[in-house]
């Protein structure tokens, strides 16, 4: 169609605006039935335009994380790229909205786990980034560490690689303080009680 033709002639990179928008008209006149077709590619190609399509990312990806895992128009990571837009948006919000945009993000990771050992393919370092900043942010210090340290050592490359071996051992750090407060019958700090206690 045009929207394709007119993705192949672009030069030089950058956002493929009109392109997108050729095929975004599909959703409101669409006689063929190809937008569930064509969704996917238009999803590929807003990433190109940095956040300009960002409510739209959301928007379709949740709709075809919604698709029966079977459906052959359902890509096996399209659950973590809808998380990793959700954690996006979470960032914005506060208290009851936030914790549960948290939630949805947990439920998707739970989807792509449950995907990635249906079809054997190895977790994503996106998925454990993802799994350890949501632990993290909800006091789950001990999950944290593991998908951090997992993410550490299967993805060393990684380029988020260097700020997560801190964290790691930032958390360790609470943990140990707080362990030898109490063995020697001291009084922690709130902090580092609850650090223990979570990474127990």
């Amino acid at each position: 169609g045009l929207g394709h033709a007119r993705f192949r002639s672009l030069t030089g990179g950058g956002c493929p605006e009109r392109a997108i928008e050729d095929l975004l008209l599909l959703e409101v006149y669409d006689p063929r039935n190809l937008w569930l077709r064509e969704r996917v590619d238009v999803l590929r190609w807003m990433e190109q335009c940095g956040d300009r399509y960002e409510a739209e990312r959301l928007r379709i990806a949740l709709e075809i994380a919604a698709l029966p895992p079977e459906d052959s128009g359902r890509p096996a990571s399209i659950d973590v790229e809808a998380a990793s837009l959700l954690w996006t948006k979470a960032a914005r919000l506060e208290g009851v909205s936030r914790d549960n945009m948290y939630g949805r993000v947990r439920e998707l990771l739970e989807r792509q786990a449950q995907t990635d050992k249906r079809t054997q393919v190895p977790t994503s370092a996106q998925t454990l980034y993802l799994r350890g900043e949501l632990a993290r942010v909800t006091g789950e210090n001990r999950a944290a560490r593991e998908a951090f340290r997992q993410l550490l050592a299967e993805y060393p490359s990684d380029p988020r690689a260097e700020a997560l071996g801190r964290v790691v051992e930032e958390l360790e750090s609470q943990r140990s303080s707080a362990a030898l407060a109490k063995s020697r019958g001291g009084r922690p700090t709130p902090e580092a009680d609850a650090a223990y206690e979570a990474g127990r």
